[in-house]
C-alpha cells in the first residue's frame, strides 16, 4: 500500500524541511510505502528550489 501525503506550500521554503523531518520520523514507524506531494502555489521565495533539492536526496518526493 502506498500512503500519499498532499501538502499545499505558499512561501514555505523555511517550514519545508522542518515538516520533512517530522514526516521521516512518523515514516519510520509505518511499512507502507510513503510518498510526498508539494504543491507548490506560485510561492516567489525559494520554495521550488528546496523542493527540487529535497528531491534530489529522496526520489518520494
Amino acid at each position: 500500500m502506498t500512503i500519499s501525503v498532499i501538502i499545499p506550500c505558499y512561501y514555505e521554503e523555511e517550514t519545508i524541511p522542518l515538516f520533512y523531518a517530522e514526516m521521516e520520523k512518523i515514516k519510520s514507524q509505518i511499512n507502507d510505502h510513503f510518498e510526498y506531494i508539494f504543491v507548490n502555489d506560485g510561492s516567489k521565495d525559494r520554495t521550488l528550489q528546496v523542493l527540487r533539492d529535497l528531491n534530489q536526496v529522496d526520489e518520494n518526493v
